[in-house]
């Protein structure tokens, strides 16, 4: 395998060369324009074996990736592959893990004032699962329980950048518990301290029918007590309001990268 770019070229300097691609792609028009959102990828350790026509590897070489999609990603090289080249991808993702994606090399261009690198698209011989590379583009649906009609837009402007779907439930609707187990939340966010209703008596009645989901609550006053009270009815925890960003954001993250356990009833989640 060749040596890989960072050993020939400074990291500063290839992530001045992806900022300028990436400024150019914000301008692109036309056939450049994607029809699947891409996410950044920007790993140093992405190697690329290209392949005769019989499948056998011709060379392989480390590449550092640019960003990538359902269907194909981008990536610098340090030498010029033939469009129609077919290619095989090793792909790292969260822990380590590797996925192996075959693939057909569609464009390579020299990257003006660079010395001597590439920028490489490639396109995938199937569509991937992203969440297997990148845990945070996997839909995380998120259910809340709250009368504020506008939480659901806040709370989809905190988490921008994660991939997730923002439903509400207003407390006092009829059905609210059948309707919170048809859904099919992977997160239930509820208002503790809803003067109508009692929330509280909710989440015990969901978790007696058996929904067996992490449960998070919110409020503006916190303690030992309204923790007591939260894991006597089933929470697995609760939010301090008002709501921020990297409280969110961590509660989402940890859905996506590990699973939850409830202490309430050891379930995995």
């Amino acid at each position: 395998m060749e040596s890989t770019l960072t050993n020939r070229w400074p990291e500063a300097k290839l992530a001045d060369v992806l900022d300028r691609l990436d400024r150019e792609g914000e301008r692109d028009v036309g056939p450049e324009r994607r029809i699947w959102e891409r996410y950044s990828y920007r790993r140093p350790d992405v190697v690329m074996e290209t392949l005769h026509a019989d499948r056998s590897v011709a060379g392989s070489a480390q590449a550092m990736g640019r960003n990538i999609g359902r269907c194909g990603l981008s990536l610098l090289n340090g030498r010029f592959v033939y469009p129609g080249t077919g290619c095989r991808l090793h792909l790292r993702g969260a822990q380590g893990h590797e996925r192996v994606v075959d693939g057909t090399v569609t464009r390579c261009r020299y990257v003006v004032g660079s010395g001597s690198l590439y920028e490489v698209g490639v396109q995938f011989a199937q569509n991937i699962d992203l969440a297997t590379l990148l845990p945070h583009t996997r839909l995380v649906r998120v259910l809340i329980m709250d009368r504020d009609a506008q939480l659901p837009e806040l709370v989809t402007t905190l988490l921008n950048g994660l991939n997730v779907r923002v439903d509400r439930l207003a407390p006092d609707a009829d059905g609210v518990t059948e309707a919170a187990l048809e859904h099919d939340a992977e997160l239930l966010l509820v208002d503790l301290e809803e003067d109508a209703v009692d929330t509280l008596a909710l989440v015990s009645s969901l978790r007696k029918q058996g929904y067996a989901g992490p449960i998070v609550g919110m409020a503006v006053q916190a303690g030992s007590a309204l923790h007591d009270r939260c894991a006597a009815a089933g929470c697995n925890g609760y939010l301090r309001k008002p709501l921020t960003a990297r409280t969110l954001r961590s509660l989402v993250l940890a859905l996506v990268d590990r699973p939850l356990f409830s202490t309430h009833t050891h379930d995995p989640m």
